[in-house]
């Protein structure tokens, strides 16, 4: 049906190809993001590289791969981390064609890889190559666990190593579905884009990235605006031009007719699928007379159909019903499906579920082998379908029974597996498919376990935003349920302490806990072991202006770890609150608190404390209408903070200039030009520009 990967290569795919071409035998660092919504042809444009470009550049090493799309409601990535990159290593490590040169480029990785945490599909590409495995395992195992921005490094500097010794291509598809981790991998070869000898080719739908808050998002806003190395292609829909020579494919004995072209053009705003799967249905169903003019009835309603779902619902007409089930069968284990599930859900065997499976492929072009990969502990073929709206149009054809049934069969299956599973590298693998597929088909109970072991293994190699992405489809989990269970006051505890245990030790992400909801949030602060860390937190949500959260949280905090904190500790959460109340609009609660914090901060003589207290209670006196009591406190502030951080210096110069400017005092310009130079040093550029007005 579908001859999408029959199209003649346009203007902008050659410029693609050359441009990698040239980029991979200079050894030159590259980084290109495509952009094209559904249907514009992303996966076509990557295999064509990958073809292409295995042809122009031959000692190149090339792998592509595919960030999961959702299962249902769950964001599969965000509980698998890294797992593009880690089917890119295990395609590379596993590709028994390579060249000898190839192969010392990928083994020269091995001593690394070996101190990375090893999960899914890489576990086994690793037994492949590696006789030394156990021991270079054993030797991980007694040394202590990464990190996630630890492990993040690893695999940089794994794929580094490797494209050091010989040029290395990477496509990944759909990056929009990706994870944080991965983002801050390709964010590492963006900051070393001069260092590095990989090319990256990135594809992805701005739409996604924008009403999923992808993590991609970010690294396209810092930049797609002013950085000149990272190259940004927006694919284009085809012209009046391309769809004739589209038409001249497709159709035999072509006769140019201009008429049916924008016809087309209009009706299909030139998508290339769309296009493609008209042209399906117009070969089945002639709309030419023999002279080559459109046929009377062609405006007929009738006649053409009024969708591209409709254009794929009649061309189906060549589909039997055993066919069509067969693929409805597929849509319900996800986009990308195996050979090992569907031939139980047909209650077949490998081969005949296989010959079904090829046969579907050569005649409708729906779905396509990918060829052999571990999915679940095992190998076994894959297949995926071609365009993302075949996936849906299939999985909708569904009646309800049919879907919970076939997910509950999927459920059955990989609890199976997970149980019988002896290595916990599998396990973890298991574990973010068997939480998605219990979900859907309302096994709840398993959904949850399955999350908390997500969760339990992203914990050991420190990977809080993992945990974190767990424990809230856990929480959606619990909203939908209308069957509460003893068990999840246990299971909560286990979530709570994860989390905690993973943000002590990974205190650079703590801004990640703003993702949870508030009393989640408040539950896990107050058991945080780390001063710093909880500061942290609260100076971010401060930030987001979320300012009654904040002081109520600092003082939850204070009146529960009232014993473990120094005066110091106390004086700057009283104070944090004390800010957080004054901008809430709460004045009486903010003079008190700051009160409290200056005889705390004068008692352990902290100058940070105090400076930061007594600003505080300048900008209260100053609210309350004491101009000159708040310009005495701003005073003996000013004196602390010329001993103090820079930070301290620009807070304490800032109020000094809105104080001033409020007195009309003509020395405001001074101190207000003083602090925007500090904003410019810290890189506080919209704080300068607000203080352009004074």
């Amino acid at each position: 049906m579908n001859q999408i990967f029959n199209l003649e290569k346009n203007a902008q795919q050659i410029e693609l190809i050359n441009l990698c071409a040239n980029n991979l035998n200079l050894e030159i660092g590259t980084i290109i993001c495509v952009s094209g919504e559904q249907g514009f042809g992303k996966s076509h444009l990557l295999n064509i590289l990958e073809k292409e470009l295995g042809s122009k550049v031959p000692h190149a090493l090339i792998a592509q791969s595919q960030c999961l799309a959702p299962i249902g409601n769950f964001k599969l990535a965000q509980i698998q981390p890294l797992l593009p990159i880690i089917q890119v290593i295990e395609q590379l490590a596993t590709n028994k064609e390579s060249s000898p040169e190839k192969k010392f480029a990928i083994s020269t990785g091995m001593t690394v890889l070996a101190s990375l945490p090893i999960a899914g599909e890489l576990f086994y590409a690793f037994k492949e190559i590696s006789k030394d495995y156990k021991q270079l395992k054993s030797e991980k195992q007694a040394k202590k666990e990464n990190t996630s921005t630890d492990v993040v490094k690893d695999y940089f500097n794994v794929i580094s190593l490797i494209a050091e010794k010989t040029p290395l291509l990477i496509l990944i598809d759909d990056i929009h579905w990706s994870d944080i981790q991965t983002i801050q991998l390709i964010n590492l070869f963006a900051q070393n884009i001069n260092k590095s000898k990989v090319t990256l080719v990135l594809t992805f739908r701005q739409s996604v990235l924008q009403s999923s808050a992808s993590p991609m998002l970010t690294f396209i806003d810092e930049y797609s605006k002013n950085n000149n190395e990272i190259i940004f292609v927006q694919l284009e829909p085809f012209s009046l031009k391309q769809i004739h020579s589209v038409c001249s494919r497709q159709f035999v004995d072509y006769k140019p007719n201009k008429e049916f072209e924008e016809w087309l053009l209009s009706r299909t705003h030139g998508i290339p699928a769309v296009v493609l799967e008209y042209c399906n249905f117009f070969r089945n169903h002639n709309p030419f007379n023999e002279n080559g003019s459109l046929s009377e009835n062609f405006y007929n309603s009738d006649f053409v159909p009024a969708s591209l779902h409709a254009a794929f619902a009649q061309n189906l007409e060549i589909l039997t019903e055993e066919e069509r089930n067969t693929l409805s069968v597929c849509s319900s284990e996800g986009v990308e499906f195996t050979v090992s599930i569907v031939s139980n859900l047909l209650n077949s065997d490998f081969l005949t579920t296989i010959k079904k499976l090829r046969a579907l492929q050569n005649k409708t072009g729906v779905i396509l082998s990918i060829g052999t990969k571990i999915r679940y502990g095992i190998k076994t073929t894959v297949y995926r379908f071609t365009q993302g709206f075949y996936h849906s149009y299939f999985q909708k054809s569904l009646e309800y029974e049919e879907h919970i049934a076939l997910q509950t069969q999927i459920t059955a299956l990989l609890k199976q597996k997970y149980e019988e599973a002896e290595n916990e590298e599998v396990k973890q693998h298991i574990a973010p498919f068997l939480a998605a597929h219990s979900a859907e088909s309302g096994d709840n109970e398993t959904a949850k376990q399955a999350l908390l072991a997500c969760a339990e293994a992203a914990e050991k190699y420190g990977d809080t935003d993992s945990v974190l992405a767990a424990y809230k489809d856990y929480q959606e989990i619990i909203q939908n349920s209308q069957t509460p269970n003893d068990k999840e006051d246990t299971e909560n505890l286990a979530f709570q302490e994860l989390i905690r245990k993973s943000l002590a030790q990974n205190p650079n992400l703590l801004d990640s806990v703003s993702k949870l909801e508030e009393d989640d949030f408040s539950k896990i602060i107050s058991k945080a072991v780390n001063f710093n860390d909880v500061r942290k937190v609260l100076v971010s949500e401060y930030l987001k202006d979320k300012f009654t959260v904040v002081a109520d949280l600092a003082q939850s905090y204070l009146e529960k770890k009232d014993a473990d904190l120094d005066d110091s500790q106390k004086s700057q959460l009283y104070s944090i609150a004390s800010k957080a109340r004054f901008d809430s609009g709460n004045i009486l609660d903010a003079a008190n608190l700051c009160s409290t914090a200056l005889d705390l901060a004068y008692n352990c003589k902290d100058s940070a404390a105090l400076c930061f207290a007594l600003n505080t209670k300048a900008l209260i006196e100053f609210k309350k209408g004491g101009y000159h009591s708040a310009h005495q406190f701003i005073v003996k502030s000013a004196k602390e903070a010329v001993k103090m951080p820079i930070e301290l210096r620009l807070l304490t110069i800032a109020n000094i200039a809105i104080i001033m400017k409020e007195n009309k005092d003509k020395d405001n310009r001074r101190y207000a030009e003083t602090a925007r130079r500090l904003c410019y040093e810290l890189n506080f550029r919209e704080f300068a520009d607000v203080l352009t007005d004074f």
